[in-house]
């Protein structure tokens, strides 16, 4: 498994939404160790993002600590970049039992879970574990190296090379808004020398990604109505993506005074393109001069194309009052 992401601030999120989601990690991780214990597993394999180093809390170490600690079975963790670059560790702040195992970011090596032998690369790991006999490679690497062997990393990852076949991406457990049920992957190694994958689904939900295109919105009154229609659908930890083309004298928020009705769902604005009028090169009135100043490409689109809708609309009200 990867990105459980215990304790996460989750900014881009609304605030009931983020809290849902830091409670959803919680959820998971029983989940993931009673999985554990039902499977019978002769390990489990956490490659990054277990927590967020920079917001867990002293508490939340000691509770993974207990129920990393109850399991019986080998659990190894593998840190991601985001924990390499960290300069706190949080896992100092408590002593763990023998059977649970931190690599380092350095790390290259071969562990045994079972009968099986992996290959362990780090994301700083500089040199290529010994082969002989591995089944697979784990590793957080953001370019691993190439290698006759089926490579296990997280899906967030950019390498260098395009994923084989034999080639396995975890998705991170919690993402985001959204992201519909957590996965995780079971893998299996028995009496043939190929190693076996199937997919683990969690019964914690995260919610289900709606859309909202901008496209036939000429006024924020209708906009506006149409988001809270879509609102009030939603279930909890939804998200709502409202894309498209904005309408040259069409607000969005903040330019637009909405605030959503629910906060346990997030409304994800950044997926727009701006749309701005143009001016007859005769005319020289006020709002033909604002068009040539803020329209056209070039940085702050987004505030550019608010601010003249404001200063438009602001003008149509003085000429019609």
């Amino acid at each position: 498994m990867a990105g459980l992401n215990l304790d996460k601030a989750w900014p881009d999120e609304a605030v009931g939404a983020a809290r849902g989601l830091r409670e959803a990690s919680v959820s998971l991780l029983m989940e993931v160790a009673q999985q554990c214990i039902d499977l019978r597993v002769d390990g489990l394999i956490i490659l990054g993002g277990l927590w967020d180093p920079t917001t867990v809390r002293r508490s939340t170490v000691g509770d993974v600590r207990t129920v990393l600690g109850s399991l019986p079975c080998e659990v190894l963790l593998v840190p991601n970049e985001q924990d390499a670059e960290s300069n706190f560790a949080p896992q100092a702040l408590d002593e763990w039992p023998s059977t649970v195992r931190w690599m380092t970011p350095e790390a290259s090596t071969v562990v045994v879970f079972g009968d099986a032998r992996f290959a362990i690369l780090g994301p700083r790991g500089s040199r290529i574990p010994p082969l002989e006999g591995v089944v697979a490679m784990l590793t957080t690497h953001p370019s691993p190296p190439g290698t006759h062997l089926p490579v296990i990393r997280p899906a967030v990852l950019q390498g260098s090379q395009t994923p084989r076949p034999s080639d396995l991406t975890l998705t991170p457990l919690v993402v985001g808004t959204g992201g519909g049920r957590s996965e995780g992957v079971l893998l299996i190694h028995g009496s043939d020398p190929d190693l076996h994958s199937e997919d683990v689904t969690y019964a914690q939900q995260l919610g289900s990604t709606r859309h909202l295109p901008l496209d036939d919105f000429r006024d924020g009154a209708t906009l506006t109505a149409a988001l809270d229609g879509l609102l009030s659908q939603c279930e909890r930890l939804d998200r709502v993506v409202v894309s498209g083309s904005v309408a040259a004298r069409l607000l969005v928020p903040p330019a637009l005074p909405w605030q959503p009705s629910r906060d346990d769902v997030t409304v994800d604005w950044s997926d727009l393109d701006y749309r701005f009028p143009t001016a007859k090169a005769d005319d020289r009135t006020v709002a033909a001069e604002l068009i040539r100043r803020l329209s056209g490409a070039g940085p702050n689109e987004a505030r550019r194309h608010q601010a003249l809708a404001l200063a438009l609309s602001s003008l149509e009200s003085e000429e019609s009052s």
